[in-house]
């Protein structure tokens, strides 16, 4: 889907949710040779995004990179 801007909503830009399966860790441990993603499809069925109506204190916006 196509970004179609953010005009009246005081976004500057479009902005996107990056979801990431990370794989490993110290529950199941890590892959390792045996290890099969073949046929694991990673498969999304909903995605629910809150906003959160203010903040405790001011929020500042970064700088930008040169």
């Amino acid at each position: 889907m196509p970004c179609k801007g953010s005009k009246g909503t005081g976004i500057p830009s479009c902005i996107y949710i990056i979801l990431n399966l990370a794989v490993g860790g110290s529950w199941v441990g890590n892959p390792n040779d045996e290890t099969s993603f073949e046929n694991n499809p990673y498969v999304i069925d909903y995605v629910r995004v809150y906003q959160k109506d203010s903040y405790d204190e001011d929020v500042k916006r970064p700088g930008k990179i040169s």
